[in-house]
Formats: structure tokens, sequence, C-alpha cells
């Protein structure tokens, strides 16, 4: 099994998440409003699932692991990586305080827009680099270690996020983007 095999799958959930924040987006730009709760539901799914989750699966368990290996942490991938969830919470703090003045003042969608491209941008180019780059590295490097990774990192899940909410998130993800 690769090392990586659980970070893309969560790869491919994520980037339901970016079709559905630009359907947002589009809905937004064409004048409609959205329910705060899909916002919300938005917020949460970010907050929860990509950070607190797939990010803490990489920097507690994938990136310590190639560390180990010699790929430092402090430049190189590994620092360009940690430098963009950085970016990615920024972001999403940003979003957040914009949903809810958007919950009072329905003049606020281009700052919500500003903040979703920017965070699409953001994310689209991190998995980009991820899948083709650094998860190709990983592999090789960690090829003899990949038993005891996938289980670090589905540990790391367990403790972050458990099946039900991993689930509920899917069925949302699909909801929104068949709209």
């Amino acid at each position: 099994m690769s090392a990586t095999l659980s970070l893309r799958k969560d790869h491919e959930v994520i980037e339901k998440a970016l079709k559905a924040l630009d359907t947002t987006v589009s809905l937004f730009k064409d004048g409609n409003d959205v329910p705060i709760a899909i916002l919300n539901d938005t917020v949460d799914f970010v907050t929860n699932f990509i950070d607190r989750c797939h990010h803490s699966k990489e920097e507690d368990g994938l990136f310590p692991a190639l560390n180990e290996k010699g790929m430092p942490r402090e430049h190189g991938p590994i620092a360009v990586m940690l430098m963009e969830h950085e970016e990615g919470r920024r972001l999403a703090s940003m979003l957040k305080d914009e949903i809810e003045k958007y919950e009072k003042d329905k003049s606020r969608k281009s700052s919500i827009i500003r903040i979703i491209e920017s965070y699409i941008a953001l994310l689209s180019q991190h998995i980009w680099k991820e899948n083709n780059i650094l998860f190709n590295i990983a592999d090789s490097i960690l090829r003899e270690d990949s038993d005891k990774i996938s289980s670090k990192l589905e540990g790391i899940e367990r403790d972050k996020l458990d099946a039900q909410k991993r689930e509920e998130y899917i069925k949302l993800l699909d909801r929104l983007t068949k709209q």
C-alpha cells in the first residue's frame, strides 16, 4: 500500500469541496444570495476536514516521517506545504469573519468572492504539488514504512474526525456538487 493513499483520497473529497466553492462564487457573481447554512457548512468543512484532519495527517504523520528520512522541514517541499497550510488557515479565518458580516449585511458578497477565489487557487495548486510531486517522493522514500505510515495517518484521522462525520461531509459535498 502507498504511504500517501489516504491523503490522496482526502484530496478527492477536497476537490469536490473546491467545486462547491466555485459554484458558490458563481451564484454570488450572478447576483444570488447563498444560504447562511451552506456558507457555515463550508467553513465547518474547511476547518474540520481540511485543516484539523487532513493537514494534521500531513503535519503530524507524513512530514515527520519524511523528516526522519532526511527531508528538511525548514526549507524545500515540507516548508512550502507548511507555509501553504498557514495561508489556508488565514483565508479560512477571513472567510468565517466575512460570512458572519454577510449574515447581517448581504452587500459583503464581493469580499467573500475574493476570499473563496484565493482559497480555491491556493488549494488547487497545493493539491497538484502534493499529488504530482511530494507524494510521489514520499511513496518512494517511505516505501519500506508504508504500512506503518498508513496506520499512523489512520490513527490521526480517528483522533481528529470520526468516520460518521467524514461520511456526513462526503454526502454534503455530493449534494452541493450535484446542484
